[in-house]
């Protein structure tokens, strides 16, 4: 039998390109995690966006360069002089007005064929051989081999041989600029995605151009004119990649630009410091974007930082910072469950308390289907903060807890609850994601379906809304956690289920010392008053409450004059209270007869002038 080769598609490209990466904040991901690969400090994203929308205030010179790009001359209808300064504002009712849903859909087009995306950074760059041998190779193996950085110890993000694929899910031309330290010439590479999308094409023959570049990489630069630009040190840099990409298939309005630099401030976690720095700009507003950092949490309830060492062994470190230290008695700590568990102020109030645990005493039986299973997942970190995001005055009471600014806990949590996944120091996507549905991942939000006791039960789930963590893994150590090709989670095999497994058992562990601690002060708490309120009785004991009221409101009517001592004025006060539940009881279901009366008459209405409706009818049919 003869040998017959594989034919690859031309479409190939596009499947493992603009169809498996699922957005363009994805694609643009990968494109930084590359920068990241090549040894590079910084990292820049510039969109030349001018005129990415119609803009909400525009000189006379913007809006003559509105007419021309979109050959609407009736745009200059659609803005308003203001009577302040020389600026025309813009008006979504005339807008509305001149132009209808095609004419509008067909401005916009053109607008986004203005718009320009660059990805700049001071990495070792490409020789010409590496472009040939590595870069137009598809599933190449270099980075799954040489993972490790010689020259700064980075361990690469990448290792499938297809992030540069992501490309073309950013938009249909690209041309890149390149060039290493020890190289004269800088090499520009230039393809057009559309060329893959021909019918019958396979890969092989689809080109790109390779050659030396006529303009330097410190020439690109200072030709986008920036402000911005012109303030980083990149553009003294002698080696690097510039990638610029157009025919955008995406708008990228000021929301969206947001949204990607919300997704780079958690790129990389607040641990990596400034070895690697990220930035984004945007020409049409200077002012809004910068350097992204990641956010660091400094206002928390409990900080938990956990790790699983070779040998399966849990250590947990717990930074409690949720009490008053104002508050705490001498009483309160006297108690023997505080001395029993050596529960001092300082231990409650942001000292490290350190305690380690076997895997299989966290959680029992996991070895039963296979063993050394910490082995199988390998080492990891998982560092998390718990916030509450608001509290009633009576629970701060109750519990003893410092005040905090709610306002800022809330718009914190609302940008970064999520337990988040990092392997080599770069986000796993989408794990912990605000918005999607991996955000809860772990499944925190039906456990505490399940069971949502109060704190002072000793039985409290925590919501995710109120957690924010960190996993840190590595492809070296953890080599049963493999990324999905497209970069959107994990396999989910059985590892990653027992990895689950053990999170949620971490955080089990968390739940309980907080149930604990705090079960214990609201019983300290609830000693010291003099009589209970409602929710403390049972349905017994509030009948024998009400029972010994009635007597003791008998004697005070038949001995009015008698001064009344406290259980006096108690029972009157709850026998008033009764009553008043009662009546209000009584109107309720008083107002729902009522109710359901009016739905009987308003059908009976209906049917009588249906039926009136149809008589009428007859009687004209008779009369003619």
């Amino acid at each position: 039998m003869k040998k017959v080769p594989f034919n690859v598609s031309a479409r190939t490209a596009r499947l493992i390109g603009r169809e498996n990466v699922s957005s363009a904040e994805g694609a643009l991901i990968e494109l930084v995690k590359n920068s990241y690969d090549a040894d590079a400090k910084i990292c820049v994203v510039y969109f030349d966006d001018s005129f990415a929308e119609l803009p909400k205030s525009a000189s006379q010179h913007q809006i003559d360069s509105l007419v021309k790009i979109t050959g609407a001359k009736s745009i200059f209808q659609c803005y308003e002089k203001n009577l302040f300064d020389d600026k025309w504002a813009f008006s979504d009712r005339l807008y509305n007005t001149h132009f209808n849903r095609e004419q509008r859909h067909a401005i916009e087009a053109c607008l986004l064929k203005t718009v320009g995306l660059h990805i700049f950074d001071d990495g070792h760059g490409m020789l010409e051989e590496v472009i040939e041998s590595s870069w137009m190779t598809i599933g190449t193996d270099n980075k799954h081999q040489n993972f490790l950085s010689e020259k700064t110890g980075r361990i690469k993000s990448g290792a499938k041989g297809i992030g540069r694929f992501a490309l073309d899910r950013l938009g249909e031309k690209c041309q890149l600029l390149t060039k290493t330290a020890d190289s004269d010439t800088t090499l520009a590479w230039r393809v057009d995605w559309s060329d893959f999308d021909k019918q019958g094409a396979t890969i092989d023959k689809i080109n790109a151009e390779l050659g030396a570049s006529p303009v330097s990489l410190c020439e690109n630069l200072l030709s986008i004119e920036s402000p911005s630009l012109s303030a980083l040190d990149i553009s003294q840099s002698r080696k690097g990649t510039h990638i610029f990409v157009s025919s955008l298939r995406d708008a990228w309005t000021k929301d969206s630009i947001e949204r990607i630099y919300k997704e780079l401030e958690t790129l990389v976690p607040p641990t990596e410091g400034g070895s690697f720095s990220i930035h984004l700009f945007s020409k049409a507003h200077p002012e809004s974007f910068g350097i992204v950092e990641p956010t660091i949490c400094d206002d928390y309830d409990c900080k938990v930082h956990v790790e699983l060492n070779e040998d399966g062994v849990i250590s947990f470190t717990f930074n409690r910072h949720e009490a008053d230290p104002n508050k705490l008695t001498p009483e309160l700590l006297s108690r023997s469950y505080f001395q029993e568990n050596d529960i001092s102020k300082e231990y409650l109030c942001n000292k490290p308390h350190t305690y380690s645990k076997y895997l299989t005493e966290l959680i029992p039986g996991i070895t039963e289907h296979r063993e050394n299973v910490h082995k199988t997942i390998g080492t990891f970190e998982f560092t998390f903060y718990f916030l509450k995001r608001q509290s009633e005055k009576n629970d701060i009471a109750t519990f003893l807890h410092r005040n905090y600014d709610s306002s800022a806990r809330k718009k914190w949590l609302d940008n970064n609850s999520g337990i988040r996944i990092y392997r080599d120091n770069f986000r796993v996507r989408p794990y912990g994601e605000v918005g999607k549905p991996s955000w809860d991942w772990v499944g925190l939000s039906a456990r505490q379906a399940g069971d949502p006791s109060a704190l002072r039960t000793g039985r409290w789930r925590v919501s995710p809304n109120n957690i924010s963590g960190s996993i840190n893994i590595s492809r070296v150590k953890n080599l049963e956690l493999e990324d999905k090709s497209s970069r959107e989670g994990m396999r989910e095999n059985d590892s990653f289920a027992i990895f689950t497994n053990i999170i949620e058992s971490i955080i089990k562990e968390f739940e309980q010392d907080r149930s604990n601690i705090y079960s214990e002060i609201f019983k300290y708490s609830d000693s010291l008053k003099d009589t209970p309120t409602d929710e403390h009785l049972n349905l017994a004991q509030e009948a024998d409450a009400e029972t010994l009221a009635q007597k003791i409101f008998a004697n005070i009517k038949t001995e009015p004059l008698k001064v009344k001592n406290d259980s006096d004025k108690l029972a009157v006060a709850l026998l008033k209270a009764k009553a008043r539940s009662r009546e209000a009881d009584e109107r309720l279901d008083e107002m729902k007869r009522e109710n359901s009366l009016l739905r009987v008459f308003a059908s009976s209405g209906l049917t009588i002038a249906a039926f009136t409706h149809e008589l009428d009818g007859l009687n004209a049919k008779l009369v003619s």
